[in-house]
């Protein structure tokens, strides 16, 4: 499998198990948020490996960028914590930030990755 489709796999993955724990309620929502576990697990590798290739003398700066992103990506636990707070009667609605989350790594791996200063690279 490709890391387009490994990353593809995992982000239709964490939309599914992200959309069936926001639906149901109790154990099987924990369940289903174990599952988001495995496709996250992917996540990393693929969107590395992906974002590095054929940068030759950018890579350097394009790895201390991912990096970077990690940082940047504390943001989410805050929003989520934030929708948790906000609807204790209903924990559910704090995994509605993942959506958009898993939709744009599922842009990334169709058509995002191709992007290179505006034209598609080969």
């Amino acid at each position: 499998m490709s890391q387009q489709g490994a990353l593809s796999f995992a982000a239709v993955w964490g939309l599914g198990f992200t959309t069936a724990a926001y639906s149901k309620s109790g154990l099987y929502s924990a369940y289903f948020m174990l599952l988001l576990g495995f496709g996250a697990a992917v996540l990393w590798g693929t969107i590395w490996g992906i974002s590095l290739r054929e940068l030759g003398t950018y890579t350097k700066k394009t790895s201390a960028i991912l990096i970077m992103s990690l940082i940047g990506g504390a943001e989410f636990p805050v929003i989520f914590g934030g929708l948790l707070d906000t609807n204790p009667n209903n924990p559910q609605t704090s995994l509605l930030v993942l959506i958009p989350c898993y939709v744009f790594i599922l842009y990334y791996a169709w058509k995002g990755f191709r992007i290179n200063n505006g034209k598609k690279s080969k």
